[in-house]
């Protein structure tokens, strides 16, 4: 992806828009959505290994 696909420029180069619909191709993975009873599991079974 280049600068191309995202700025759009006018006949004289100025730019009229950006399209910021596009994803970023760098991003990591999306974060897993988890329900709150996981979630906490989760935080306090890392929490649980760290002090061990």
């Amino acid at each position: 992806m280049t600068a191309k696909d995202v700025l759009k420029y006018d006949a004289a180069g100025k730019v009229v828009s950006v399209n910021l619909d596009i994803k970023n191709p760098n991003t990591a993975e999306d974060l897993e959505h988890m329900a709150p009873e996981e979630l906490v599991a989760s935080i306090l079974e890392r929490k649980r290994r760290s002090l061990i």
